[in-house]
């Protein structure tokens, strides 16, 4: 990743900036298009059949991870699950499921993620490892997939379990307060990221080592949301940073 801590005194620095941005921050934007373009093309062509879908995964696996290509792979198993949950939605929650064989179910995916947390090392990033098998040692980058995989989904089932169990909790005000962040994530993250990029390297160059507090302050970054809002209220920035998003 190319950081500018001396930008170029150019009219091409900012719209470099732009679309770098735009292209490198919005990964997870481009995951869901490509998985609903392949959700598209099976559902329309293929009936939905999950002989299709599995055989997509497979392909995953020998496509090269160029062009933040491994990022998308390693979103599409996600975004399948997701898609068949909802899809299956009422067979799933039917009372036929007991609330004692959802507690069985979430004390599981609780457990298995704090076992798997505890594997956890710099192999286990999509950034450093990526996800094909091409030219590299099959069977230890194959474990590495799995192990991106199963813990990410299980995490990701322990967060939902915590944040249903949180969620009604809450009182209205603050349910509001996040509503608004949660409305203006796409907002937040993009002007985050600009700041992260081009204005905390410059700021932060000489600090070495792990800060918790210089941590703590970046995670204030989350006041960016004013700064999104503000964005939304110009047709034109609202276009360019929001996708015209209201």
């Amino acid at each position: 990743m190319q950081i500018y801590h001396n930008p170029p005194a150019t009219v091409y620095y900012l719209p470099k900036i732009y679309l770098s941005t735009m292209i490198r921050n919005s990964w997870f934007l481009w995951a869901i298009f490509y998985c609903s373009f392949v959700v598209l093309i099976v559902n329309r062509f293929f009936k939905d059949r999950i002989f299709i879908y599995i055989l997509g995964l497979l392909l995953t696996f020998i496509i090269p991870d160029s062009y933040n290509l491994s990022l998308y792979k390693f979103m599409y198993p996600y975004f399948m699950i997701g898609y068949f949950y909802h899809k299956h939605y009422n067979k799933i929650t039917d009372k036929n499921v007991s609330p004692q064989m959802r507690t069985v179910f979430s004390c599981a995916a609780v457990m298995i993620f704090i076992i798997l947390l505890c594997f956890f090392n710099h192999d286990s990033y999509i950034y450093t490892t990526g996800y094909t098998l091409a030219g590299k040692e099959v069977m230890k980058q194959l474990s590495i997939d799995i192990y991106h995989f199963a813990i990410g989904l299980v995490g990701s089932i322990t967060m939902i379990i915590f944040a249903s169990k949180i969620y009604n909790k809450l009182n209205d005000a603050f349910i509001k307060i996040l509503s608004t962040i949660g409305a203006n994530s796409l907002g937040i993250y993009m002007v985050s990221g600009i700041i992260f990029e081009y204005a905390l390297p410059g700021l932060t160059n000489n600090v070495t080592g792990i800060h918790y507090l210089l941590a703590a302050l970046e995670s204030i970054i989350i006041l960016s949301l004013l700064f999104s809002l503000c964005l939304k209220k110009c047709s034109i920035t609202n276009v360019l940073f929001l996708g015209g998003r209201k």
